[in-house]
């Protein structure tokens, strides 16, 4: 598929920008941003280029390689006459092959190096067509040009020179996020007394979803302002083109233990659809984060902390009911032990059983249910009982088995981070599962997603009992997301 400029662009604007409307003293240029998030290779990274009209250029290549980050930086001359690239500083280039359509990305550093095409995924939007009354970027750079942004693909290789894995050349195949701002930048002077502070301004994630790819911008401190008067923009992208997203919120947490929202981790967003539909997306698991240098004409002078943390994404409304079985993995997984109860949930009864193992447990504090939880098992439990009682539509059964001590301790504080009741199954190795099944049916009842499956043949001992078929075809590829979030 070839796609064309956005509305209100033209092919020219893949390009540099000439200064307009501004005087010579301006500092202006135009800033290129492309993502790498490639999990299963163990590469993270954003290529950031700022092409200025003051005879230089500035080239980033800032990666997460196997959870370590490695930063090229450097400051390079640029012709001041504007001009269709490709840009160089002989070690990073950035070449436009075809508008809209296709870029390359190359790098030969001692630390790393790559050879990356990025090709387009939807459709580009142009940000000028944002709702409720386009760009609120415009506003924010006293001389402003425009910004697009672009769902990608990313493939190439990716050759790791140092460390562990030193002399391993990667295959890079994954999505990936692309935008191009061209304005000036602190065109005010900055205070003569500079003070630095911990205040969060912007949220820009980037969430690359299976079938669609969403990108939202706001205001954390603006949360609770109406839509009339927060800054909002973003838009979803898709087969059917791009779309301008009505209304999005942010939430931002500090790791557990710290404050400094520096270190940010997780986000949660709240997003209005084009359709009016509302979506919940949060992140989960963390790769890493990196920082982009947002300097002026000072090499000295880093105007703008910005932060660009990796994260796993989650979308929460899959219209799905679910159960979370969490304990020890001898009575979960063990069918003999726990009389395949999870796989008759399952079978008899249509329920998702999601063992704790597959549930994301990282970042779920519980200090303040007990300081003291020293068991691995007994942390793992209380998380997942937290994760559950976060969502309305997942349930808890603790499995255990006769005489656990520390299970018999792990109940009490169970209770308290599933804040809704739950249910205990306890086995003994001399039941059989009727007393059993009639309990889960009260508790399905109880929860209102008691419901008659057609029952199938029963699996084999060869082959195991999974929660996710039972879920429809296009929710089985929905749930999950890689992204930036800024």
């Amino acid at each position: 598929m070839s796609f064309q400029p956005p509305e209100g662009l033209s092919m020219e604007d893949e390009y540099r920008h000439a200064l307009h409307d501004a005087p010579s003293r301006v500092l202006w240029g135009d800033s290129l941003w492309v993502s790498v998030v490639d999990p299963e290779a163990g590469i993270h990274g954003v290529n950031h280029l700022h092409l200025t009209n003051k005879g230089f250029a500035r080239f980033e290549a800032l990666y997460i390689i196997d959870g370590v980050p490695q930063l090229y930086g450097n400051k390079y001359p640029l012709p001041i006459a504007i001009d269709n690239g490709p840009w160089t500083d002989g070690v990073m280039s950035y070449e436009v092959v075809e508008p809209y359509n296709h870029i390359r990305i190359k790098s030969d550093w001692e630390r790393f190096s790559f050879d990356l095409d990025f090709k387009g995924r939807f459709a580009p939007f142009n940000y000028a067509n944002a709702l409720p009354s386009g760009d609120p970027m415009s506003i924010m750079d006293e001389y402003y040009g425009g910004h697009l942004e672009q769902a990608m693909t990313c493939t190439g290789t990716f050759g790791i020179h140092g460390g562990r894995a030193k002399g391993q050349t990667r295959q890079i195949n994954c999505l990936s996020h692309r935008d191009h701002t061209w304005s000036s930048r602190f065109s005010r002077p900055n205070h003569w007394v500079a003070q630095e502070t911990n205040f969060t301004t912007h949220f820009w994630p980037s969430i690359q979803l299976p079938d669609r790819h969403i990108n939202v911008f706001g205001m954390y401190y603006q949360n609770q302002e109406p839509i009339g008067k927060r800054a909002n923009a973003g838009f979803v992208s898709d087969k059917d083109g791009s779309r301008a997203i009505p209304d999005a919120r942010a939430e931002i947490f500090a790791p557990e233990g710290k404050e400094s929202l520096r270190e940010a981790n997780r986000f949660r967003y709240t997003i209005t659809m084009p359709d009016g539909e509302v979506i919940h997306v949060k992140s989960t698991k963390h790769h890493g984060t990196i920082k982009l240098w947002m300097r002026a004409e000072n090499d000295l002078e880093n105007r703008l902390d910005c932060y660009e943390a990796f994260c796993d994404f989650e979308v929460e409304e899959t219209g799905e009911q679910g159960i979370i079985l969490v304990g020890r993995p001898y009575n979960i997984v063990d069918r003999e032990v726990n009389l395949n109860v999870p796989g008759k949930l399952r079978d008899y009864y249509g329920a998702n059983v999601v063992p704790i193992y597959f549930v994301d447990l990282e970042g779920i504090g519980i200090r303040d249910l007990g300081a003291n939880m020293f068991w691995n098992y007994g942390r793992k439990i209380l998380q997942a009982a937290r994760y559950a009682a976060q969502r309305e539509n997942l349930h808890l059964i603790y499995v255990t088995n006769f005489k656990c001590g520390p299970d018999s301790y792990v109940k009490h504080f169970t209770g308290k981070a599933a804040v809704r009741p739950y249910l205990t199954l306890q086995f003994d190795a001399h039941g059989n599962d009727a007393g059993i099944m009639t309990r889960c049916e009260a508790y399905l009842d109880s929860k209102g997603v008691l419901r008659w499956w057609k029952t199938r043949e029963a699996p084999s001992k060869e082959e195991p009992s999974t929660s996710r078929e039972c879920l429809p075809e296009d929710q089985k590829h929905s749930l999950r997301a890689s992204g930036t979030s800024g």
